[in-house]
């Protein structure tokens, strides 16, 4: 339900855009990499480059920000 929910709202509110089927799959595999990539930062900033993990918590924190909007947009605006 919380996809659904962040779907629409990001088509209608963030970047103003129509429902289609394609762009929900897409945004929903966008998403569906936000744990991965915080694993895979976490064990690259941590446990590789021996970081404090509240440091590495707050770049893979921004990082991921980042990601979110780029990969969002990409795929609701297609």
């Amino acid at each position: 339900i919380l996809i659904v929910i962040g779907y629409v709202l990001h088509s209608l509110w963030t970047f103003r855009s129509r429902f289609s089927f394609v762009s929900f799959v897409k945004y929903t595999s966008a998403v569906a990499l936000n744990l991965p990539l915080t694993i895979l930062l976490l064990a690259m900033t941590h446990d590789l480059l021996g970081m404090p993990i509240a440091l590495a918590t707050i770049l893979a924190s921004a990082v991921l920000s980042v990601w979110n909007f780029i990969a969002t947009r990409r795929a609701v605006l297609q």
